[in-house]
């Protein structure tokens, strides 16, 4: 789980960057609309991000992939401005982490953008995983040891036909032979 939060840290950064690159190379960098549309295309790429927020460089917010507003949890846990402060963080959120990833447009000159991701979409893709190896190991244990059943049948049944026919001599049966095919 460790390197899944390593992973989550990094596409965090790297959805900051991009979003951040595209505000940046656009002529009207403060155009609503624009980064309105650049928020929901990333958010069609990570259906797991749980916010952006685009904010000037006086820290107004422009706009929010979040449909009720930019929600207050993430308000109250601002930080420190970027820039100079930039980079990922995590920030818990009740129960959930938040792994977030703040970068600047244009040096700061434009605003900076915050990126998050719950740590349950990491919790999630663990279990999947998780369960997929127990049932691929149950899979496994059930071939195994139907395999086993069947090479020690394979394996003891000479030996089963022989002591067969030594009973039968025992009991008086001399005619008896031992059918083995080897």
């Amino acid at each position: 789980s460790r390197i899944l939060s390593q992973l989550l840290e990094q596409q965090a950064l790297e959805t900051a960057e991009m979003l951040a690159n595209s505000i940046g190379e656009s002529e009207a960098g403060a155009d609503a609309p624009r980064i309105s549309q650049n928020l929901e295309r990333v958010r069609e790429i990570y259906p797991d991000m749980l916010y952006a927020v685009v904010t000037l460089g006086d820290g107004t917010a422009v706009s929010s992939t979040s449909s009720e507003g930019i929600p207050s949890e993430i308000i109250s846990h601002a930080g420190p401005a970027c820039p100079p402060d930039c980079g990922t963080r995590i920030v818990q959120s009740g129960k959930d982490k938040i792994y977030e990833a703040r970068v600047a447009v244009l040096g700061g000159a434009a605003g900076s953008i915050r990126v998050g991701f719950l740590d349950r979409s990491v919790s999630q893709r663990t279990n999947t995983f998780t369960l997929t190896v127990v049932w691929g190991l149950l899979l496994c244990i059930t071939l195994g040891a139907l395999l086993a059943l069947l090479l020690t049948y394979i394996l003891t049944n000479p030996m089963r036909q022989l002591v067969d026919s030594a009973n039968r001599i025992r009991e008086g049966e001399f005619e008896t032979r031992a059918e083995i095919h080897s």
